[in-house]
């Protein structure tokens, strides 16, 4: 049998490099970064971040803007002090909708839009819970809560927290999920 030419060596390399690569990128498609930042828009249209110990009053307008360097199914809610929660984001009112695209800057909870806190308590700590995969659990309990403008009608918060860390804290639910928490404060005039 004759021994294989350069060129033909050549492209057998390059095949294996090539399907080598392709594995590589199919157990990695889980992996992801995500960048969540939380603002008050001031009433001359600027920002200020705000970090876990960031203070907020009635009537303040807050956004948050997500970079993901690939496609996620983000819910954003927020607990507050006796433990209900709010639906933040996804917002029927919202063009925005999941999975949100990567490789981009999103304003949540959508272009041009901002939650009003009509109470500083009901937004106390936010959750945000990102996924590559959807989870028809997470959708339920998420579109159990009101929207942040019914602080009327509130659903108490602990199923949906406990199945954020749980889903957050067990690989095998969900490669990739994440849970993040920013505690706010209530501001004291």
């Amino acid at each position: 049998m004759a021994k294989p030419t350069y060129s033909r060596r050549r492209l057998i390399g390059i095949t294996v490099i090539l399907v080598m690569t392709g594995v590589v990128l199919v157990t990695n498609q889980s992996q992801y970064h995500l960048e969540t930042v939380l603002f008050k828009v001031n009433p001359d249209g600027s920002r200020t971040e705000l970090e876990d110990g960031s203070a907020i009053s009635d009537g303040d307008q807050l956004l948050m803007h997500v970079t993901s360097t690939s496609p996620l199914y983000i819910h954003v809610f927020s607990e507050d002090s006796q433990g209900d929660a709010h639906g933040l984001f996804p917002l029927a009112s919202s063009g925005l909708q999941n999975p949100v695209p990567g490789h981009h800057t999103y304003a949540l909870p959508g272009d041009e839009l901002t939650w009003t806190v009509h109470s500083a308590a009901t937004f106390r700590i936010i959750h945000i819970l990102a996924s590559p995969e959807p989870d028809s659990r997470v959708d339920a309990a998420y579109a159990a809560l009101p929207a942040p403008h019914l602080v009327d009608v509130a659903v108490a918060a602990t199923p949906l927290v406990d199945l954020s860390r749980e889903i957050a804290d067990t690989a095998e639910m969900i490669k990739g999920a994440s849970h993040r928490v920013i505690e706010l404060a209530t501001k004291v005039d």
